[in-house]
C-alpha cells in the first residue's frame, strides 16, 4: 500500500476534526491554518492545538505501521521456512513413492522383465528373491522358531565368551 505524504494526512485529520463545512472551519480559524500545514521539513513547529493533535495522531499511526511491518516480516520469514520444509518433505515422499513403485525387473523364463512391484532393499518381488511371505502352517512356524532359537544360542556363545 502506498503511503500518502504527511501534508495530505494533516489536512485529512483536520478535516476529520472540523468536518467538511467551510463555515465551521472558518469559525475555528482553520482555513488560514491549513495553508501552513503542520511540521514539515523547513516549516515551523505546530502552534495550534489542532496541529499538535494531528502530529500526535500521525506519530501513533507511523508507530502502528512500523509494528505491523515488523510482524509481517516475522510472519513472512516463518512462512518461508515452513514452505522450505514442506518442499523437502514432498521431495522425500516423491522419491520414496518412485522407489516403492519400481518394478522387480528380474528376467522371467519367457525372457521379459518381471513387472511386479519390487520390495525391500534389493528391489525384487517375492517370486524373485524379495521379502518372504513367511511360514503358513503351524509346523512351518515351529520350524522357524526352533531355527531362530539355535541361531541366537550360537550368537550368544560367540559374543559372551
Amino acid at each position: 500500500m502506498r503511503r500518502p505524504d504527511r501534508e495530505a494526512d494533516i489536512v485529512t485529520a483536520k478535516t476529520r476534526v472540523f468536518g467538511r463545512s467551510t463555515r465551521r472551519r472558518a469559525r475555528h480559524g482553520v482555513l488560514e491554518d491549513m495553508a501552513n500545514v503542520g511540521p514539515l521539513k523547513g516549516r515551523q513547529q505546530p502552534t495550534g492545538w489542532v496541529d499538535r493533535y494531528v502530529e500526535e495522531n500521525l506519530r501513533q499511526f507511523e508507530a502502528r505501521i512500523a509494528g505491523r511491518n515488523r510482524i509481517k516480516a516475522l510472519r513472512d520469514a516463518r512462512n518461508l521456512h515452513l514452505k522450505d520444509e514442506r518442499r523437502a518433505l514432498n521431495e522425500e515422499r516423491a522419491r520414496l513413492r518412485e522407489r516403492r513403485n519400481q518394478p522387480c525387473g528380474a528376467m522371467t523364463r519367457a525372457g521379459y522383465p518381471c513387472r511386479r512391484r519390487g520390495l525391500g532393499r534389493g528391489g525384487r518381488c517375492a517370486n524373485h528373491g524379495g521379502a518372504s511371505t513367511g511360514p503358513k502352517t503351524q509346523g512351518g512356524r515351529l520350524r522357524i522358531a526352533e531355527a531362530q532359537r539355535k541361531r541366537w544360542q550360537r550368537w550368544r556363545q560367540r559374543h559372551e565368551g
